[in-house]
């Protein structure tokens, strides 16, 4: 399921999630390591978070029942 929901990223856009998620760099650490401004690597991280939360299979897993 997760699999499924990075694939429909951009490929910097996984790049700059998986550093910043996964390897706990900070998005200006992040975008270093890719030789990108720090402005554009947040644009990325947002624009892939955006993604992922509009993802069926993500958003199933983001609603919280109601009691």
């Amino acid at each position: 399921m997760l699999r499924s929901a990075l694939a429909r990223l951009k490929p910097e856009e996984r790049e700059v999630l998986g550093l910043v998620a996964w390897e706990d760099l900070t998005v200006a650490e992040a975008g270093r390591v890719l030789d990108i401004p720090a402005g554009t690597a947040r644009r990325l991280l947002h624009q892939a978070r955006k993604t992922l939360r509009e993802t069926p299979e993500v958003a199933a897993l983001l609603r919280v029942p109601t009691t």
